[in-house]
């Protein structure tokens, strides 16, 4: 019931981003409307996966991770202004797609969790927000954040990044133990949760409260 509701808080907020694409359309933020899509249809395709084809539905959700954080730097990138930056930002996309090829060649992307790429993805993403909020901070300008749709979306995905590195973690330490896993593993399970449905609604806030943005940067 939990993860029905999770995934209908999902399903809204990516209704909301097409609603209301017009306010972001013209801004480098225009590709976050397909990860909104992408996170519900992840999680549709993947229990149509394990019910219908094998239960183990790795393959959908390594998939999901490559192509979502590919979107999520692109976006990142095109918003960061400084050039020293920028080039770190792209460096870490590099890095990223790297880590992904090696650890293919040594688990199976069908049937398996990529660990290594896992764990150096969302790493990799916290220091790719970081380097986007130290550009805010550089820019003389004031954050008018009614006009400033990004500063909320990178919010939602630093404040998720940061939850979920330390419960991937703890997942793989409890894959290991003989017992006491089957206490620890829900509750990590739900905090994670919350933490998903608390970026969405975060997310449908700065959907609906901000402001158009005519202007795309350059």
């Amino acid at each position: 019931m939990f993860q029905k509701i999770i995934l209908s808080i999902e399903i809204i907020t990516a209704i909301l981003g097409c609603v209301y694409f017009y306010k972001y359309k013209r801004t480098p933020l225009w590709p976050w409307l397909i990860l909104l899509l992408l996170a519900p249809l992840a999680e549709i395709i993947g229990v149509w996966y394990s019910n219908n084809i094998t239960y183990n539905n790795h393959v959908i959700f390594n998939i999901y991770d490559i192509i979502g954080q590919v979107i999520l730097l692109k976006i990142i990138y095109d918003f960061v202004e400084d050039h020293t930056r920028k080039k770190a930002v792209f460096a870490i996309g590099v890095l990223s797609l790297a880590f992904f090829v090696i650890n293919c060649t040594y688990e199976s992307v069908v049937t398996g969790f990529l660990t290594l790429y896992k764990s150096f993805e969302t790493a990799f993403i916290i220091l790719a927000l970081a380097i986007y909020l130290i550009d805010i901070l550089k820019n003389d300008s004031i954050i008018a954040f009614r006009n400033n749709l990004p500063f909320i979306v990178f919010t939602g995905y630093l404040i998720f990044n940061v939850v979920y590195l330390p419960i991937y973690f703890a997942f793989q330490y409890l894959v290991n133990l003989s017992e006491g896993g089957e206490i620890m593993y829900p509750v990590l399970k739900n905090v994670l949760g919350y933490t998903i449905a608390f970026i969405n609604v975060l997310f449908i806030f700065g959907i609906l409260w901000t402001r158009k943005v005519e202007t795309q940067k350059a």
